[in-house]
Parts: structure tokens; sequence; C-alpha cells
């Protein structure tokens, strides 16, 4: 009962500001396990029955005081559960007991750490991504009064050389993460999530700059700009206007929250984030159709209009 005591009282509120740790009480051991098998939880205290008068029959001598359990979920956010692990040794030391520490869902990546793995893997993808996207529809643009049969043409074209392009990035990033920084990662499964995770950025990146080239780069820098920091910090350390608008579809979070589930769950290459990074991509697919559908003012026109004007003129004047 003390150390429980001690525990919430380390996480206090303090001037009306909510604590940066929250701890739940769960009734069954079973609820535990499913709590922790659905990652609901960074961490978990199990002190076992009888802990209280073991460790009062330990202080007086007969007897030896039962440790408590404290469990680590290593994959949900390596970072807060290292957070979590200095608090919580430091008031099993302050409270003198013994703890035996479990950490679950740990990777070993060849001393790698998840913030590191999930930075090489989320900077390259979107930034190689983001340069492809720009060069290909530099590249690719449709010409000035171009018929929405050359536009399809066109669409066809960039969804190609998107499908090649990303493929190339895909595996020179799982390369970069597993050959060159040495972490031992799933290579396969890495590089299919990120070919799919770099497609799905070009198609959205290309589609909405076919679409409107202020409405694309506007894409690209919110884009950018709101989502770099949102594939490492949990969502408890976001601000609340990134918790509220841009967690939830930020390409970033979804990149590396995949890269956490295969480098740390033994996820596949299909997994959680994969879908939304999906919908990304249809975003995408509907702003090249939009870009194929809406009519385009013929800038040659004009020029096409003003001499049938000068000949009629002319005509007028001969007759």
């Amino acid at each position: 009962a003390v150390l429980v005591e001690r525990v919430l009282a380390s996480v206090e509120v303090v001037d009306g500001e909510d604590p940066v740790v929250a701890w739940t009480e769960v009734s069954s051991q079973a609820d535990l396990n499913a709590a922790l098998d659905a990652e609901e939880y960074y961490a978990a205290i199990i002190i076992p029955e009888g802990f209280s008068a073991a460790s009062v029959s330990a202080q007086a001598g007969a007897g030896e005081a039962l440790p408590i359990m404290v469990i680590l979920d290593q994959g949900k956010n390596p970072m807060v559960a290292s957070t979590v692990e200095t608090m919580l040794g430091a008031l099993v030391l302050q409270a003198g007991v013994t703890a035996e520490f479990q950490y679950i869902d740990s990777a070993a990546i060849g001393g790698g750490v998840l913030n590191m793995a999930q930075q090489f893997t989320i900077l390259p993808v979107f930034i190689m991504s983001m340069l492809c996207s720009v060069a290909l529809f530099a590249s690719t643009k449709a010409r000035s009064g171009a018929t929405r049969r050359e536009r399809f043409a066109r669409a066809g074209v960039q969804l190609g050389y998107a499908a090649v392009l990303s493929c190339c990035i895909g595996y020179t990033v799982a390369f970069l993460v597993h050959v060159v920084s040495g972490l031992d990662i799933a290579f396969s499964s890495t590089g299919l999530f990120t070919w799919l995770a770099s497609f799905c950025l070009i198609v959205l990146f290309v589609g909405c700059l076919d679409l409107a080239v202020p409405l694309g780069a506007f894409v690209i820098f919110a884009s950018f700009a709101g989502g770099m920091a949102t594939g490492n910090l949990p969502y408890e350390l976001q601000p609340e206007f990134w918790q509220t608008w841009l967690y939830p579809w930020v390409p970033q979070h979804w990149i590396g929250e995949g890269a956490r589930q295969i480098y740390y769950t033994g996820a596949g290459a299909w997994n959680d984030a994969s879908m939304p990074l999906l919908w990304t991509g249809l975003g995408g697919l509907s702003a090249l159709a939009a870009a194929i559908l809406v009519p385009r003012a013929s800038r040659a026109a004009l020029p096409v209009e003003e001499s049938l004007r000068h000949q009629l003129g002319r005509s007028a004047q001969s007759g």
C-alpha cells in the first residue's frame, strides 16, 4: 500500500496540468495481459498477494520480502519505457523493495534503438519521395491546352514512374537501415512497407500538383512541417493541436508506426499502418482524377480568336 501511494504521489497534478504518467488499476492478471497485448499501457506494476505482510515480516527478520514485477513495453515506445523505468527504479530504491523487470516487445536490432531506427526510416522515405514528386511533376506536366485524353495518358505515365521510383526509394531505405546503419531488421518487410509508403506519398504530391500547383505546394509543406515530430514522439507528448488535427492523418506518423511494428512486434509489410497510408494514396489518385476531368482553358486559343477577329474586320472593310 505504501508503494502504491508513492507511485500515485509521483504523478500528482501540478498547477492544474495533466501528469506525464497516469496509472490505472486493473482488476485481474487476465485483464492486464489483454491490455498489454493490445498495447494499451506503456508499463505495469504487479504487486503480489501478501506483499505487505511479507515486507513487515522481512523487516522483523522473519522471512524474505516478495519482489514486485515491473513490466515495460519497449515496443510501444522505448523512449517512454526508458523514462518510466528510470522513475520506477528510483521509487523502488526509495521504498527499499526488490523489483524484477520484464520487457515485452523488445527487439535486438544490433544495438540500435527504435527512435534511431524510425528516424532512419521516416526521414529518407519522406524527403526522397518529396523530391522525386517535384521532379516527376516538372518533367511530365501537361502542356497548356492538353486534351483530356492527353492528361489521362500523362497520369498513367506518372503512376508508372511513381511505382518505379518508390520501389527504388523503399529498398534504398531498407538497405540504409539494415546495411549502412547496421541494424538487424527484417529487410524484405521493411523494403515492401517503405515502397508502399513512398508510392502513396508520390501519388499524393504529384496528384495535388497536377490539380493545382499552389495546392500541391501547400500539401507538401503542411505534411513536412506538421508531420516530422509525429513519427517518434508518442501521442501523449504531442501538443493538443497535433493530437487533434495532425496526428491522425500525417503520413510520417504512419510510416513510423509501421516501422515500429516491423522492428519490434514482428509484423509484416502489411500492418496496422498500411491502410492509413493506402488512404493517403487514394487521396492522391482522387487528385489525379480531378486533374484529368477538370476543364482547362487553352492559352493557345486566345491568339487564334484575335486572328479571326482581325480577318473578319478586314473582310468587312473590303466589303
